[in-house]
């Protein structure tokens, strides 16, 4: 979501929460495409001073900078082998492979021409395989055999990915109480 072109970053004051989301998601975007980005003239590119530290601003330069050349499509092959090798039980949590994963496909749909878009529901197939083995998956699977058993269709791949991310925030805000409410019943203890 923070990839998009529309986005508007939270005010810190006004939105703590979601100004603290937004920092997370593009400091790991920023080392994600610093790990990832080969060839050198990014690399230089997401080194300047008034990138540095913003994978936001870090992608929409290299977007902007390698729209169809050469270089985006050697990069476009290997985000796309990426893409199809990314498994989520390899993240430390759902949101950073959510957040891998969607900056990824934004950059590889940036980068390669209308013609070789991967179609909805060949990201659909993709993103269901990459997650399988996760709780969120079993959920959000439920979901849509019980759309499609009350007649509605199935997830389209865009409902799906808002679906898993919906519920991925759902559990880490979960575990996210629990852990501080075992710290206060810690504390509550000691004193």
């Amino acid at each position: 979501d923070i990839l998009e072109d529309d986005y508007v970053v939270p005010n810190k004051e006004d939105d703590a929460i979601g100004f603290e989301r937004f920092s997370n998601k593009d400091s790991y975007i920023y080392s994600s495409l610093m790990d990832s980005v080969k060839f050198q003239e990014a690399k230089n590119l997401i080194e300047r001073d008034e990138y540095r530290s913003s994978g936001r601003k870090c992608f929409f330069a290299i977007r902007d900078k390698f729209h169809g050349q050469v270089k985006g499509k050697l990069d476009a092959e290997r985000l796309l082998s990426e893409l199809y090798n990314m498994r989520s039980s390899d993240f430390k949590s759902m949101s950073r492979f959510l957040t891998t994963w969607e900056s990824k496909m934004t950059l590889y749909e940036s980068i390669v021409s209308d013609v070789e878009f991967m179609t909805d529901p060949a990201k659909l197939r993709h993103f269901r395989t990459a997650i399988k083995h996760s709780s969120e998956f079993d959920e959000v699977e439920r979901i849509d055999d019980l759309r499609e058993v009350i007649g509605q269709p199935k997830l389209a791949y865009q409902e799906y990915f808002d679906l898993i991310d919906k519920h991925s925030k759902i559990l880490a805000d979960r575990k996210l109480d629990k852990t501080v409410a075992n710290r206060k019943a810690n504390q509550t203890e000691r004193s």
